[in-house]
């Protein structure tokens, strides 16, 4: 009976095994990044379409730019604007609506005119609170915010660990594919994949 604390030795491959199996770990790795930059980018679309940037900016597309500093610094900068102005113009839109429910309640029925203009004003007032609730909504579900904490504060910490977690990704695949290159391009590698012999 062997002793306990012995160790097993590890098995020694074929060369050319050693070699595509690095070869092919490096790819998976490759393949995981990938995978994970795909993931950001479609995530970049998605508050795109709910930040409607590249509608209101068509001289700086986010869609078509490489992940960088300055794109960072635009996102964040962007977002956080734009999410205040969202706000603010919701509390304007929802005081807008409760003024012409009060005027719509303090007006003569018998005044044709003055109901229909009030019902107008609180018909749209209503359709943008609903479009604002809505947008609202997306952009919760985006960056998962619950109702408990501030949006704003919400959404800075999580656009600053969005960005740093894709930054982090595309340091990572560029390294692999810096490995890959290197691993195939090795001329022990070329020799054994060149080489005839077992």
């Amino acid at each position: 009976m062997p002793p306990k604390n012995q160790k097993k030795r590890k098995r020694h491959e074929h060369p050319k095994i050693e070699a595509w199996t690095k070869i092919a770990s490096t790819a998976t790795l490759i393949t995981k990044f990938t995978q994970q930059v795909v993931q950001y980018t479609a995530l970049l679309k998605q508050i795109i379409d709910v930040t409607r940037h590249d509608k209101e900016c068509p001289e700086n597309t986010w869609e078509l730019q490489i992940l960088s500093e300055t794109l960072e610094k635009d996102i964040y900068d962007y977002i956080q604007k734009w999410l205040e102005d969202l706000l603010q113009l919701s509390k304007d839109i929802i005081q807008t609506r409760d003024d012409a429910l009060k005027k719509l309640r303090t007006i003569d029925v018998l005044d044709d005119q003055a109901l229909k203009n009030a019902a107008l004003v609180l018909a749209e007032t209503e359709f943008q609170c609903g479009t604002i609730e809505t947008t609202v909504h997306k952009w919760n579900k985006i960056v998962r915010h619950s109702d408990k904490s501030s949006i704003i504060d919400h959404t800075q910490t999580w656009i600053r660990r969005w960005l740093k977690q894709w930054k982090q990704t595309n340091t990572q695949l560029e390294r692999a594919q810096h490995m890959f290159i290197c691993q195939v391009n090795n001329p022990f590698i070329q020799e054994v994949f060149v080489n005839k012999k077992d």
